[in-house]
């Protein structure tokens, strides 16, 4: 697996350490994304979140989950807990 760039690995980190950058990102995606200065290419890769598109980014799989979390609106007011769920399904290709 290649390391992806640190920006990346970086913003996920952020994104699920500050409640306030948290926000901004399920706001304003392109806003974070530029913040970090990620590349259209890394933005649009981002975006697709598919397995595929994570290990062409070279990002780590806990920075996947992590990633996925900030992406997935749990029941209680977007605290993220259906990303597991979410992570494993993409993972294993079951619904």
């Amino acid at each position: 697996m290649k390391l992806g760039p640190y920006r990346i690995h970086r913003m996920i980190q952020d994104i699920n350490s500050n409640a306030m950058i948290l926000h901004a990102f399920r706001a304003n995606r392109p806003v974070v994304y530029q913040r970090y200065g990620l590349t259209a290419r890394e933005c649009a890769l981002l975006e697709v979140s598919s397995i595929e598109a994570m290990a062409e980014l070279g990002v780590h799989p806990n920075l996947q989950m992590k990633f996925l979390r900030a992406c997935v609106r749990g029941p209680a007011g977007g605290n993220g807990k259906g990303a597991l769920s979410a992570f494993l399904t993409r993972l294993t290709g079951q619904s």
